[in-house]
């Protein structure tokens, strides 16, 4: 695996990665914002450990250009000791995958980043209908045009297309964006909804699907309901 650590404490990326090089992680490093943004959008690397308190380019807005600006995307795991839960908000809005706060444990690090790159459930070139996912620069497109995603609309979107033609459980979705705590606003509903509305738009030859008593699927437009 492929990570790249952008922190501008040095003892601390130090400390990381001799503890990952050790699982046999290749990390590379950025000491500051405008580097990592730099680095990030090559779409190179299988995550990213992003500090939030960075000179040059915070590590909110720079997750938030290279989902926007340069639609990669890449999981992003913020480390930092910003800690209130308006943080933890401002994170995932900005498309982080996971959020841990400093100090953390470096087992407990290794920990999240094996659980989340179990989530990433799509591991080759995928097509449904007219749209089609390259695996390996995590990128969407119909058509052969990029298109941008919110962050768990694009994370609900590859673990179906993962499965297609098959459906996906609830639970399983739940569990593929939160882990294994659902927030208590219980949100999946809200963004299927938002993610049928953009698959429309895009006009991509494919819809999302209830299945009842189970979970969603992708369906070719115009084939009978699941």
């Amino acid at each position: 695996m492929r990570l790249l650590l952008i922190e501008d404490d040095t003892d601390i990326a130090g400390n990381i990665a001799d503890y990952l090089g050790r699982t046999g992680t290749v990390v590379d490093f950025a000491y500051d914002g405008n580097d990592g943004l730099r680095m990030a959008a090559r779409g190179e690397h299988d995550v990213i450990l992003l500090d939030v308190n960075l000179p040059g380019l915070n590590g909110f807005e720079l997750c938030r250009r290279l989902r926007q600006e340069h639609s990669v995307q890449t999981p992003v795991i913020f480390t930092t000791a910003r800690g209130e839960v308006e943080d933890t908000l401002e994170g995932f809005q900005a498309g982080g995958w996971d959020y841990l706060v400093k100090p953390f444990s470096l087992a407990e690090l290794s920990a999240r980043i094996h659980a989340l790159t179990l989530r990433q459930s799509v591991d080759e070139d995928v097509s449904a209908g007219g749209l089609s996912y390259n695996a390996s620069r995590r990128r969407l497109t119909v058509g052969g045009r990029i298109v941008q995603l919110p962050n768990i609309a694009f994370r609900l979107l590859t673990a179906m297309l993962a499965a297609y033609p098959d459906a996906v459980g609830r639970d399983q979705l739940v569990r593929d964006i939160w882990g294994e705590e659902e927030p208590d606003s219980s949100p999946l509903r809200s963004h299927i909804s938002d993610l049928r509305t953009r698959l429309a738009v895009f006009d991509a030859g494919i819809e999302l699907q209830v299945v009842r008593g189970f979970g969603y699927a992708l369906v070719q437009t115009g084939q009978a309901d699941a």
